[in-house]
């Protein structure tokens, strides 16, 4: 995978400070794309169907999608749309088996979703191992899709971060939650990433403990705490991180893999996500200068945790290219 990395702002912006338009008109895929697989899209229309989660209606669930996006420090302005959430699974399904082959399928609307990345009082990064169809068994902070509400406002983004730490971790997030970056994701789910940061007064044994009692199961098997400093990240994302990673688990790694563990993880290499990395390097940012951000992210090339990597500072239009 290719990292583009849209925006990193290098500092928490309040939410306050973003301004979103929104077009209610529903973005489709184009009569073309239509033309050209219409079993394919009839078939993954059903598929859609067939795995919704209750109380989804499937012809009606529409999320939002990124038109266009201006950064003017510290402001930040989203241009922000509509698509059917079967229509981003057909289009997701056929860009795996034709994206190489099919421009066409390229030029179709642009989903935009979201990740928090929940750091608790103590500094650890908290991430959950994934359950579910889509990408399992990989490590990723708390995500989801945006609805598409009938307003929308900074507030919107607040309270979905804080559905999202509910949901999955099972607490209700009092802190301060920033914006941190815009990453696309190109290889695992064809989409932007809105990044925020959410700092907690709770320690990574309290989130234990909220996600023991009242965490999904299905969205996280275990969670992980990774020290929030730049080398234990860096050595995180490149896949070969040694440590005791759930004390109150006895899930340990050395060299990237599972040496003491539950059976989903146990003997095996970790594993993440394309959006999941751009996430995690939005926080570095935060840390780190732009030649120590470069350096990370020429040793991820280095390692093949990721092919290349396109980084562009919208604060500042400096770019930097390796591909």
């Amino acid at each position: 995978m290719a990292l583009y990395l849209l925006d990193l702002p290098r500092q928490c912006i309040p939410l306050e400070d973003l301004c979103f338009s929104l077009s209610h008109e529903r973005e489709q895929l184009s009569q073309m794309v239509h033309q050209n697989y219409p079993r394919e899209i009839e078939q993954f229309y059903e598929e859609y169907a067939r795995q919704a989660r209750p109380h989804y209606d499937p012809e009606n669930n529409p999320i939002l999608t990124i038109r266009g996006f201006n950064a003017e420090n510290p402001s930040r302005s989203f241009y922000l749309s509509c698509v059917e959430f079967k229509d981003y699974h057909a289009l997701k399904k056929l860009l795996y088996q034709h994206r190489h082959t099919d421009d066409l399928l390229l030029q179709q609307f642009v989903p935009l979703s979201m990740i928090a990345v929940l750091e608790t009082a103590d500094h650890y990064l908290v991430l959950g191992h994934r359950g579910g169809d889509h990408l399992p068994n990989r490590y990723l902070s708390p995500a989801g899709f945006h609805e598409c509400p009938k307003t929308i406002s900074p507030q919107y983004f607040s309270d979905k971060c804080k559905e999202e730490f509910r949901e999955e971790i099972g607490f209700d997030f009092g802190g301060d939650i920033t914006y941190i970056g815009l990453p696309g994701d190109t290889r695992d789910s064809f989409l932007d990433v809105s990044i925020f940061h959410g700092l907690t007064h709770m320690t990574r044994e309290d989130i234990q403990e909220a996600w023991e009692e009242n965490g999904s199961k299905d969205e996280h098997k275990h969670l992980i705490y990774i020290p929030s400093d730049p080398p234990h990240i860096a050595r995180f994302l490149q896949g070969g991180y040694t440590g005791i990673v759930n004390p109150f688990k006895d899930i340990t790694f050395e060299d990237g893999c599972c040496v003491r563990g539950p059976p989903e993880i146990h003997g095996k290499n970790y594993q993440q996500i394309e959006n999941g990395v751009g996430s995690l390097v939005a926080y570095l940012s935060l840390k780190l200068p732009s030649q120590g951000l470069d350096h990370i992210l020429e040793s991820l090339v280095q390692s093949k945790i990721i092919e290349g990597f396109t980084y562009r500072n919208l604060s500042t239009s400096d770019s930097v290219y390796l591909l």
